[in-house]
């Protein structure tokens, strides 16, 4: 629940343009997700999915491109066709 609540912040930083404290969020949720032997791979791509698109909106491509890569298997573990097709789409897009 923390990691959740964690993530969530991220995006109301990212979406309020604070992208240093939004990064900081989402590390901070992805080493939570991480330490948890529980953890569902979906939960985990999710936390990692934000992370991805700040890093396009900072034009890191080589970032955002392996954070895509990450997210889709996990996405495809944890068999959620709609993570997986925006992570498949997301790609495609950093690739053109």
């Amino acid at each position: 629940m923390l990691a959740h609540t964690i993530r969530h912040l991220g995006d109301l930083h990212r979406h309020a343009g604070r992208l240093e404290l939004a990064e900081g969020s989402y590390g901070e949720a992805w080493t939570l997700y991480r330490g948890e032997e529980t953890t569902h791979p979906c939960n985990l791509a999710n936390a990692i999915r934000p992370l991805a698109i700040l890093k396009e909106r900072l034009r890191d491509v080589a970032e955002a491109t392996r954070l895509w890569e990450e997210a889709k298997g996990l996405y495809t573990e944890g068999a959620l066709q709609e993570g997986l097709d925006e992570c498949s789409d997301r790609l495609r897009e950093l690739k053109a």
